[in-house]
């Protein structure tokens, strides 16, 4: 008896393990990473698509407020609509949360 039950939890951790990564995989296959977000936000931007792509660097700023990207993206899409002030704010906030972000420094303006 003692043979059984140690063969049946040699075959019981393995089957735990792939279910485990099964519904792993399954649960961070929705979530892209924030390059494909801004490949996307750009895209969208560069075929006229502005809200769509507004909406993909919100995303990536709701996703990473701390990363610059997100209002990077927003201030170049507010610049094709020309909406400079909206464009200025986000490029700002972009070199508030990096101040080393040096595309940041050269849309506002600064050397």
């Amino acid at each position: 008896m003692h043979k059984i039950k140690t063969r049946l939890s040699y075959l019981v951790l393995p089957v735990i393990l792939v279910l485990l990564y099964i519904c792993s995989s399954t649960v961070f296959a929705d979530q892209a990473s924030e390059k494909e977000i801004f490949d996307k936000g750009y895209s969208l931007s560069k075929l006229g698509m502005y809200e769509d792509a507004l909406k993909q660097f919100d995303l990536l700023i709701q996703m990473n407020p701390k990363g610059v990207s997100g209002y990077y993206g927003k201030g170049n899409v507010y610049m094709d609509q020309k909406k400079y002030e909206e464009a200025l704010a986000m490029f700002q906030k972009s070199v508030e949360v990096d101040p080393k972000f040096i595309y940041g420094h050269n849309n506002i303006g600064e050397p």
